[in-house]
């Protein structure tokens, strides 16, 4: 709007250009600009530049326009966030093509003669609430929670009993048709000196499924909001991404560890709007990796290849896309298999696998890059570190592996029913007329420290307490 300082009709402005601004934190440009009927004239703006409408202005017609204020334009605007958003207006910068004029002077009217507006604006977004005396669908409760109408949100409230429950009972509060956003959900009890739970178990569920349990404290106060008198204790931030259809629903339960369960209200208020992007999530067996942070698949025998199964999903609104994996830089010991899925709806997951060769001794270390669209982990880096230690050097010679690795002499006996290799040889000792012996040679042994061992049979016959064995 523009009004004239003066009651002459001449400092009537005939041609107003000037630049306004927005606050593009908590609102976005939504449309074109339009003009008053007093200003039909060589209409411009330029919307190029978010939080600025550049240069927007008009003229009027030949006749005095009145003495009252004049609407130049509308700006169309829509709030983003909740918050104070700041809007102001300063002089036109195209000089002198955009310089305003009154009427009955050819002489412009300076930015020192003209007092540019400037507001704020406080934007909330929706704040809902069902309270236990709703109807349903919006709150339902199962047997176990009674009517309590002396106190709570509201004048009333349900509680149960959990000493002298039978069985589960649920109280459910669903917000249907909830628009796409992040939403604030909240919860409210009274307290009145009778005993409360420590661990009030809520569920938290959206078009997803689960988002989350909770246990909260109900033998003391909400203490996280104060909105309309109300004290409120937060759940959990959930988001809604469907644009019809979706909800927010959370249960109560008495599966608690003392009475009373409390049933009031819960609260859920709008925060912001959906961030329509890819999140991309990466986890090795159950554990979340994160970007650039090392992961280290422990060790392995020479000859004894491991296979790791990595799992990619995207748990953005977005679709995930062009998932790859940039291989220049494995050494050889390592072979990464490609994504199975290349791109990745909401919640969708693949695999893709990193398998150590394990054909030699080794320490191996790279990082693969992930190649993706999230915009602020792409690539999606993961420093790997594996090592191949030497295979346990062991040595076995049987009693039926040739000479000289196994002899023995006369005294000995074979038995082809037992033992290791399934073969064995067996003396009696109470037909001896000499001693006998078995020998086992171990040649060309490396140098180190060795743990020698031996091993025999059990059938039901006797064995003596002293075998002797000389090493």
């Amino acid at each position: 709007y523009l009004r004239s300082g003066s009651a002459a009709s001449s400092t009537r402005c005939l041609r107003p250009y000037l630049d306004a601004l927005y606050d593009t934190n908590y609102v976005t440009l939504n449309g074109s600009p339009t003009f008053g009927d007093s200003y039909p004239n060589g209409q411009i703006y330029n919307t190029g530049t978010a939080g600025l409408v550049d240069e927007i202005g008009a003229f009027s017609e030949i006749a005095t326009l009145g003495s009252t204020e004049q609407l130049l334009a509308r700006i169309p605007l829509t709030a983003t966030a909740s918050g104070t958003a700041q809007f102001s207006l300063n002089a036109a910068d195209t000089l002198p093509q955009n310089e305003s004029l009154v009427y009955g002077t050819t002489i412009p009217v300076g930015a020192e003669k003209t007092v540019f507006g400037q507001t704020s604006l406080a934007i909330n977004f929706p704040i809902y609430i069902i309270d236990n005396g709703d109807p349903a669908p919006q709150y339902t409760s199962t047997t176990g929670f009674n009517d309590w109408g002396n106190a709570g949100h509201d004048g009333d409230l349900q509680y149960a009993n959990t000493s002298d429950m039978t069985g589960e009972a649920t109280a459910t509060w669903l917000f249907s048709d909830v628009a796409p956003g992040k939403y604030r959900v909240s919860t409210t009890w009274a307290l009145d000196g009778s005993t409360r739970p420590p661990d009030a178990p809520y569920k938290v569920e959206n078009n997803d499924g689960v988002v989350a349990t909770v246990a909260i404290d109900q033998s003391a106060a909400p203490n996280d909001l104060n909105s309309d008198g109300t004290n409120w204790e937060d759940l959990v931030e959930v988001n809604v991404y469907e644009s019809s259809g979706g909800f927010i629903k959370v249960t109560l339960t008495n599966v608690a560890d003392s009475h009373w369960v409390i049933a009031d209200s819960v609260r859920i208020e709008k925060t912001g709007d959906i961030v329509w992007e890819p999140e991309i999530e990466v986890k090795l067996d159950d554990v979340n990796l994160t970007d650039n942070s090392a992961v280290n698949l422990g060790s392995t025998v020479e000859g004894a290849p491991v296979t790791h199964t990595f799992t990619i999903k995207n748990t953005g609104p977005s679709d995930l896309t062009g998932l790859a994996i940039d291989t220049s830089g494995v050494p050889a010991g390592l072979t990464v298999g490609a994504p199975a899925e290349t791109t990745l709806a909401r919640n969708e997951t693949t695999t893709f696998t990193v398998t150590v060769a394990a054909t030699e001794v080794a320490t191996l270390n790279t990082t693969l890059q992930l190649v993706n669209n999230d915009t602020d982990e792409n690539p999606f880096d993961i420093p790997l570190s594996a090592e191949v230690t030497a295979a346990p050097q062991w040595v076995i010679i049987d009693n039926g592996d040739p000479a000289p690795q196994y002899t023995s002499t006369v005294g000995f006996h074979d038995w082809g029913n037992a033992g290791h290799d399934g073969d064995l040889q067996y003396a009696n000792t109470s037909d001896i007329v000499g001693e006998a012996s078995a020998t086992w040679l171990f040649s060309d042994v490396a140098p180190g420290t060795y743990r020698v061992s031996t091993t025999w049979a059990l059938d039901g016959s006797t064995r003596p307490p002293d075998a002797p064995y000389k090493v």
